[in-house]
């Protein structure tokens, strides 16, 4: 005899059909409006290969991998509300994956590097894995980033494809598309992802590897007992994170990387996450992507910029390169009146300000000042982030240096948020940048910023093939931000996290 629970199942089962079978919208509909635990669990469980694959490459002490693992889906469980397209929530998942584990990385060097003195945070994170070759490690981090910056239908194709192991007739079926725009995106984006690694220098890792670079690098789906560990938090988790981590459903260092990663996107649209890439870049050495273009702020010979979300192309975190033992002292790059002192007409020598938008005010500040008496100031009246203003100067790469370092000192009058940008265009004019230093709310119930002036500096990496480097002080939120007396060289440095300022 079959009980009420069981009658209940067979309705859902007949009415709704299986899980299983259900696309990736109807299930996270399904959890959102029910609270069904057994949708989430068929979301888990159908995407917990290419998340724990993705934790599993970035990350060596299987506790930071599980710790990435769960934040990944209580990021998921937090946002599910405001997903609007879920049924590329592979794709949405592959980001956040990455990102929280670049994060969980650097929580960990810091860690080890606490514990053990004598080893330097970049040194620890070229430490070689047990079970793998630095050369396949390196290959297999940097194959994930460049992953998280393809465009969002090419990488949804890759993740299928290569990494679920799809036909393309069940990835055409998952992303409702023809066949052949399957195929067509496919065979595009990994013909960029060789193209890329190539230039990247790994052209002799690519023999053999066949047409799907990413073939065969998921792992074994995750226990079950890590599983039920996230559903049973999920539900609950919905409210919020005080209540679930007091009781023990979620570990502190879950909890922190869940926190960390929902205040990066705090002021992010799904449809901007959707392409994120760190980003890259995030909290490493440069960022994730965003679908919009800001107005161009760079100077006449620059290339109109992709605007970046925060990504993983945007927290700084230590990288797999070790230093060279005749490693160069910083040197530093030409700018051009770093004091701000110097006119030339009404605008201040080497500085170009960013196109009009309406409520900003592009000021050459001639009465604050932190040594001498001119800034750069920004300010912003609107109430929203985008488009981005910015004062910019741009120069010419020199050397092989692997890191840059940028200074300024900054004050601020209720900033909403602010940054100082560093920004790289390569020899075939593509666009990326990273963040020096951050102003502002980090937290949505956050206040702006006031302070007085005040010393930030930062270090990023150099993407390969940059030729031309811009430096561009920027506001996002409303209120005033005054930049002056900016420095830049070029160092070996470890990179920074300027989250943490």
């Amino acid at each position: 005899m079959v009980g009420s629970s069981g009658l209940k199942d067979l309705g859902r089962l007949f009415s709704e059909g299986t899980d299983a079978g259900q696309s990736d919208g109807r299930l996270l509909e399904r959890f959102v409006a029910r609270r069904d635990e057994a949708a989430f669990s068929a979301l888990v469980t159908r995407h917990g290969s290419l998340v724990l694959g993705v934790c599993r490459r970035l990350l060596r002490d299987p506790n930071d991998v599980e710790d990435a693992f769960q934040a990944v889906f209580l990021v998921l469980v937090r946002r599910s509300g405001s997903l609007r397209d879920g049924d590329r929530l592979a794709s949405w998942l592959y980001g956040v994956a990455y990102r929280v584990s670049l994060r969980a990385r650097a929580n960990a060097a810091r860690r080890l590097g606490r514990e053990r003195p004598g080893i330097g945070v970049e040194a620890l994170a070229i430490i070689p894995a047990p079970d793998r070759d630095q050369e396949r490690r390196e290959l297999l981090a940097v194959l994930d980033e460049e992953v998280t910056r393809l465009p969002e239908p090419s990488r949804a194709v890759v993740l299928l494809c290569d990494l679920d192991g799809l036909t393309h007739e069940q990835a055409a079926t998952r992303l409702e598309c023809p066949v052949g725009t399957v195929k067509s995106r496919l065979s595009s984006a990994r013909a960029r992802l060789r193209s890329r690694l190539t230039r990247r220098g790994f052209a002799p890792a690519l023999v053999g590897t066949g047409s799907g670079l990413l073939v065969n690098q998921a792992v074994a789906s995750p226990s079950e007992a890590l599983v039920v560990r996230i559903v049973r938090a999920a539900t609950p988790y919905l409210t919020g994170m005080t209540g679930v981590a007091e009781v023990g459903l979620v570990p502190a260092t879950v909890a922190a990387l869940v926190e960390g990663e929902l205040a990066i996107m705090a002021t992010i649209s799904w449809k901007s996450l959707a392409g994120l890439l760190v980003v890259s870049g995030a909290v490493a050495t440069g960022a994730v992507v965003s679908l919009a273009k800001p107005i161009p702020v760079s100077p006449p010979a620059a290339p109109r910029a992709l605007q970046a979300p925060l990504d993983p192309a945007r927290i700084p975190q230590p990288e797999p390169i070790p230093l060279a033992l005749n490693a160069e002292p910083d040197s530093p790059l030409s700018l051009v009146n770093p004091g701000v002192e110097e006119r030339a007409k009404n605008l201040p020598k080497g500085w170009s300000k960013g196109n009009p938008i309406r409520g900003v005010s592009y000021i050459w500040s001639q009465d604050i000042a932190h040594d001498g008496n001119a800034s750069l100031c920004l300010k912003k009246s609107e109430n929203r982030y985008f488009p981005i203003a910015e004062w910019s100067q741009a120069v010419e790469r020199t050397g092989d240096s692997p890191r840059l370092k940028v200074s300024a000192w900054i004050k601020a009058d209720r900033a909403g948020k602010a940054i100082l940008d560093a920004q790289f265009i390569d020899r075939d004019g593509k666009w990326s940048h990273a963040w020096i230093a951050y102003l502002g709310a980090k937290k949505s119930d956050d206040p702006p910023v006031t302070h007085d002036w005040k010393h930030y500096e930062g270090v990023v990496a150099i993407p390969p093939g940059t030729t031309k480097i811009i430096i561009a002080p920027q506001i996002y939120g409303p209120g005033s931000v005054w930049f002056d007396d900016l420095a830049a060289s070029y160092t070996t440095d470890p990179a920074t996290d300027p989250l943490t300022q």
